[in-house]
């Protein structure tokens, strides 16, 4: 009776001390959680930042962007001729774009969301894609020699080049100098491979979503053109950057880590909570890819 007894609670205090051991792993794998999604939050800000420093640089640098308004000559656009045509006949307002852009939050919120055990990785995942983004559009805003599209743009620069960086972030001031790469359509662009290559829903109902938020998309992509924001060349080279980034970091997603490229070694550091084992994604247990 007594061997029983011992048994008994050698078996318990076992099972207890396992079970200690797995709830320490999870909590570590939450703060992990939380800390590269602190990261990838940091990450967002500072290439925001350089980002509007790079334009805050362009609006004094561009000589077409000093130009009056009269003089300037912007580039040939048909596309841009036509929606811009077709915005002055129904009367659309020249701000629709920054209305549909302010959207774009709340579908990053909403999809994170959906996946409660997973929405911080999700969030993570949009940052630090939206941060390559960011810093991708550094060297074609200072390679960029070329006339706004909009006449009306008029740029207001301040003296010191870091307080105008500051204005523009905050969206205080706007740039003129902001073309041949579109931040607004890598937002766009981005809320919609966010639902697209994170499925949450069954086949049909995904499919419906996908074309909804595709829809969107492209309707702020034509409306950025239509309100001659930006040219559609701009456009064409934000979705393109945009999408083969997106596709390029969800395939690393997949990778086996000791087969794959230094990409996914590093995609793995950014999202999995356990630095020290990596293995694949398993889409059964709420971790969508």
């Amino acid at each position: 009776m007594e061997q029983i007894l011992v048994a008994g609670e050698i078996f318990i205090g076992s099972k207890w001390s396992v079970g200690v051991e797995m709830a320490s792993l999870r909590f570590d794998a939450s703060q992990r959680r939380f800390q590269l999604f602190l990261y990838s939050l940091v990450w967002l800000g500072s290439s925001f930042l350089l980002c509007s420093l790079s334009k805050a640089y362009l609006d004094t640098a561009n000589p077409f962007v000093r130009m009056p308004p009269e003089q300037r000559k912007r580039a040939h656009d048909p596309l841009l001729l036509g929606l811009s045509k077709l915005f002055m006949a129904y009367k659309l307002p020249p701000s629709l774009p920054s209305l549909l852009v302010c959207m774009t939050p709340i579908i990053f919120l909403t999809r994170a969301l959906l996946s409660p055990s997973q929405k911080l990785v999700l969030l993570g995942r949009t940052f630090w894609l939206l941060g390559l983004g960011f810093l991708a559009q550094i060297p074609f805003t200072l390679m960029t020699r070329l006339p706004s599209p909009d006449p009306r743009c008029i740029p207001n620069p301040s003296p010191n080049i870091f307080i105008y960086t500051l204005e523009l972030a905050l969206g205080l001031k706007h740039s003129c100098g902001d073309v041949v790469f579109s931040c607004f359509t890598l937002l766009f662009v981005s809320s919609a491979l966010l639902w697209i290559l994170n499925p949450c829903f069954n086949s049909p109902l995904q499919q419906s979503v996908n074309m909804v938020i595709s829809g969107y998309a492209l309707v702020g992509i034509l409306a950025q053109i239509g309100s001659q924001s930006h040219y559609t060349i701009d456009c064409v080279i934000s979705i393109y950057v945009t999408v083969v980034s997106w596709c390029l970091y969800h395939y690393a997603l997949r990778c086996e880590f000791s087969e794959s490229s230094s990409i996914a070694w590093l995609v793995a550091r950014l999202e999995h909570p356990v630095t020290n084992d990596y293995s694949p994604i398993d889409s059964n247990e709420d971790y969508l890819v």
